[in-house]
C-alpha cells in the first residue's frame, strides 16, 4: 500500500509538472511539499480507509497548517496544490472523513479540504 502511494505520488507530481499547472518551479516545490504532507491522508479523506487517520497523517495536517499561517497566501496555495493532486489523482473527499479528520487529530484546518473547494475565494 506504501509502495502504491509512492508511485501515486511521483505520478502526481509528474504529470502536475507536464500539465503546467504548477509552471514554476518555487511552485512545484511549494506542491511537493503539500503532496508529501497530505499523502498520508489520502487513504482516511478519500473513503478508502475505515480507520482513523494515522499519525502521520496527522503530522503531516499540522506541518500543513503551520505553513497556512506563515503568510496571507499560503492557504490559498496549499488549497490549490491538493485540488491539483485530486484532480491528477480522480479523488473525491468523503465529506464525513474531512469533518472528521479535525477531531481526530485534534486541530482546526487553516485550509480548505473539500470537493467543492474554491481555492481563488480563499484568504
Amino acid at each position: 500500500m506504501v509502495r502504491l502511494f509512492s508511485c501515486l505520488a511521483s505520478l502526481v507530481l509528474l504529470t502536475v509538472l507536464l500539465c503546467g499547472s504548477a509552471t514554476a518551479a518555487g511552485e512545484y516545490n511549494y506542491c511537493s511539499k503539500v503532496f508529501g504532507d497530505f499523502l498520508p491522508c489520502i487513504s482516511y479523506v478519500g473513503g478508502l480507509s475505515n480507520q482513523d487517520p494515522t499519525g502521520k497523517c496527522c503530522q503531516g495536517i499540522r506541518k500543513l497548517n503551520g505553513r497556512a499561517k506563515q503568510n496571507g497566501e499560503a492557504p490559498k496555495k496549499i488549497c490549490q496544490c491538493i485540488e491539483d493532486m485530486t484532480y491528477v489523482m480522480n479523488l473525491a473527499f468523503v465529506s464525513s472523513q474531512v469533518a472528521s479528520l479535525q477531531d481526530k487529530c485534534n486541530l482546526n484546518l487553516s485550509f480548505p479540504i473539500s470537493n467543492a473547494m474554491d481555492c481563488s475565494k480563499v484568504g
